[in-house]
């Protein structure tokens, strides 16, 4: 069964943040998205559910309106359009999977969950930084900065929700190939928090699909790359805007599209040769790995990691998974 989007006349575009990020996420994009119509960034703080922070979106926003979500955001738009897909116009997904969290995710979900209920929120935050950042990233003390302050605007009350939230949802890949409005699946080709075949499940799936693959970039691309996240994001909104709005974007249908990235036009399109099942190439249960990369965030005075509780090897076996 198909699943028909809205078209859309006046622009209203509502951004979905990330878990354990506040709109300060969407600041790079943020006057692009002005330029094209309102903007609004939806509400994931206070609610317990994926499913509730959908209907809150659809309670509280206006009649049709073009969807941006990020990680955790991706899993609120999803489910958004499985509710009302006549009101979405566009849906742009970030960094995001359609999959629900094996069980090792989950073990880890809880283990993360425990530490921040026992007061080891900041060690958390900490800990996870060099997953949400691509590898060469890790040293930036920018992104470090504006790591911590969205997680503090987040606070663990929040986080414990927003893990709560996003451990019970749904998978969504039977809802992909009858969504049939225009769809961007932009993922960081360095991410190792939801590795790039993620976004290529989804764009295999979706026929009105556009995968753009961000070079340099992680699981942050949006403020890791600004420039080419904010031309990519107009990219989007413009196809939201055609008189054709339904289709296929930028060519024919599929996965086939391009890496993003110094000396690359966002409009190249080059084939990419894409399994029907990418997932099933990546390690781990599921398609995910638990997590991979980057050094701890700091450990207990017993060499243990503030995260997994285990042994401190050198190298972050799972953190949050956003």
């Amino acid at each position: 069964m198909s699943v028909a989007c809205a078209t859309l006349r006046v622009m209203h575009t509502i951004l979905v943040p990330p878990l354990l990020c506040s709109p300060a996420v969407y600041a790079s994009i943020l006057d692009t998205v002005w330029s094209h119509g309102s903007v609004a960034v939806a509400d994931t703080l206070h609610d317990d559910t994926i499913a509730d922070m959908a209907a809150r979106i659809l309670r509280t926003g206006p009649a049709r309106f073009a969807l941006l979500g990020t990680s955790m955001g991706g899993y609120v738009a999803l489910e958004v359009v499985r509710r009302a897909p006549e009101r979405v116009a566009g849906l742009a997904l970030v960094s995001t999977s359609a999959r629900a969290d094996s069980d090792d995710q989950l073990a880890a979900r809880r283990r993360q969950s425990r530490l921040v209920e026992e007061g080891h929120f900041d060690a958390l935050v900490d800990a996870a930084f060099p997953g949400v950042v691509a590898a060469r990233n890790e040293s930036d003390p920018h992104l470090l900065r504006a790591w911590r302050g969205m997680a503090a605007s987040v606070g663990p009350r929040g986080f414990l929700r927003q893990q709560a939230a996003t451990m019970d949802r749904t998978d969504a890949r039977d809802l992909l190939p009858g969504i049939t409005c225009p769809t961007f699946v932009i993922h960081g080709a360095q991410d190792r928090l939801i590795p790039p075949d993620a976004g290529r499940e989804i764009a295999a799936a979706v026929p009105t699909s556009t995968l753009r693959i961000v070079e340099h970039a992680g699981h942050f691309l949006l403020l890791e790359r600004p420039d080419e996240a904010t031309a990519l994001v107009s990219e989007f909104l413009d196809a939201v805007r055609r008189p054709s709005g339904r289709g296929v974007i930028g060519g024919s249908a599929g996965p086939d599209r391009d890496p993003v990235g110094p000396g690359r036009a966002p409009g190249d399109v080059r084939g990419r040769g894409v399994s029907r099942d990418p997932i099933a190439q990546v390690p781990g249960e599921g398609g995910l790995p638990q997590y991979g990369g980057g050094r701890r965030g700091g450990s207990h005075a017993d060499g243990r990691s503030p995260v997994t509780g285990q042994a401190d090897t050198g190298e972050t076996r799972d953190a949050t998974h956003l």
